[in-house]
């Protein structure tokens, strides 16, 4: 029984027993045991409504949410993608009709996050797919009626593979039925006992997906709020996440 203090009152939660199995092969296990699934529920369940890890779109259309989401990633600080697509939103440049130097020159200058100069990784690189992205988005409509039509289609698009695609689909749709596998939620994965060692993010992406899908339907909870608590948590116990990993097999 896990109970918090929500509302001016006790609230509860029941969970099963920790050797009760959620999924074949992973158990709940404890609570108050870190990464186990019950800790995540529980953490999300308290957490609640209200929680802050659940503002996690970037952008205010799909246009900026694509922009935001090509410029992030791929080992990119969260803060370095999020600050190179503010600086291209502020200064025009997601029209899809905007010349590809003038992206590139934005992307190559310093960025000044917190007290620090940054430079953004590829440049070159990264401008040359959002150009294609932007121009892409004015001569084709968006299949915008389903998340999984959706997603296939932004894999049409050049710097776009399954984690972009899926990460924008669920910042857009707020879907269920998508799993953005970044490093944080395939290690989340790996100390719930929900992905294998053994599973490549190149050759699996969706068989994984379809694991944490299938975990997060039988936990009881929405797949899109879950996946950012967990990256969020993950992302502040850096250190203690690395020691448990030291302990998997």
């Amino acid at each position: 029984m896990v109970t918090t203090w929500r509302d001016g009152e006790i609230d509860h939660l029941q969970l099963p027993e920790a050797d009760v199995e959620i999924l074949p092969g992973v158990r709940w296990g404890k609570f108050d045991e870190f990464f186990t699934p019950a800790f995540w529920v529980s953490r999300s369940w308290i957490d609640g409504e209200n929680s802050p890890h659940l503002d996690y779109s970037i952008g205010r259309s799909l246009r900026e949410e694509i922009a935001a989401c090509l410029l992030g990633g791929h080992g990119m600080p969260a803060e370095v993608g999020v600050a190179a697509f503010h600086r291209m939103r502020d200064r025009g440049l997601l029209n899809g009709t905007s010349p590809l130097n003038e992206i590139e020159n934005a992307l190559t200058e310093p960025m000044i996050i917190g007290k620090r100069q940054v430079r953004y990784r590829y440049p070159h690189t990264k401008s040359r797919f959002l150009a294609a992205a932007m121009q892409k988005l004015n001569a084709e409509p968006a299949p915008i009626h389903s998340p999984l039509e959706l997603r296939s289609w932004l894999l049409t698009f050049s710097g776009i593979g399954p984690k972009t695609a899926s990460w924008i689909t669920r910042n857009t749709m707020h879907s269920d039925d998508v799993a953005i596998l970044d490093i944080h939620i395939i290690r989340a994965g790996l100390l719930m006992g929900l992905f294998s060692p053994k599973h490549s993010i190149q050759r699996d992406y969706f068989d994984m997906e379809t694991q944490l899908v299938a975990f997060a339907r039988a936990a009881g909870v929405s797949l899109s709020r879950f996946d950012s608590i967990i990256w969020c948590y993950m992302r502040q116990m850096n250190q203690m996440v690395t020691n448990a990993l030291a302990t998997v097999a």
